[in-house]
């Protein structure tokens, strides 16, 4: 019973790794680093590395962001973006959809 609950545990794994659509999946068009900015927003929610890794790959994602870094101790996240694809809205939008709340 535990190697078949093992096996449909790794194929369940596997499966939604491969279930990425295809747009949310981040273009390999490159950064125009004349419009980079850094933008700061407050993100409630994270408590742990685990939560930091969440919201830094899923801000990722988006088009026109280069970096990313989450910080759950200071609830703070530092995004640095080409701010002419890239808006506050859409990186509040993203925040949400992988399960937190970022405040503008």
């Amino acid at each position: 019973m535990r190697k078949i609950l093992s096996v449909l545990f790794l194929m369940v794994l596997v499966l939604g790794a491969c279930n990425t659509k295809k747009s949310e999946q981040k273009e390999d068009q490159p950064v125009s680093i004349e419009n980079v900015g850094k933008i700061e927003l407050n993100v409630e929610g994270m408590t742990c590395d685990g939560c930091e890794m969440t919201i830094e790959k899923g801000l990722l994602t988006l088009e026109g962001v280069a970096e990313v870094k989450a910080d759950h101790e200071t609830g703070k996240t530092i995004i640095k973006a080409d701010t002419v694809r890239v808006n506050r809205k859409d990186l509040v939008r993203i925040i949400e959809k992988v399960g937190y709340k970022a405040k503008e």
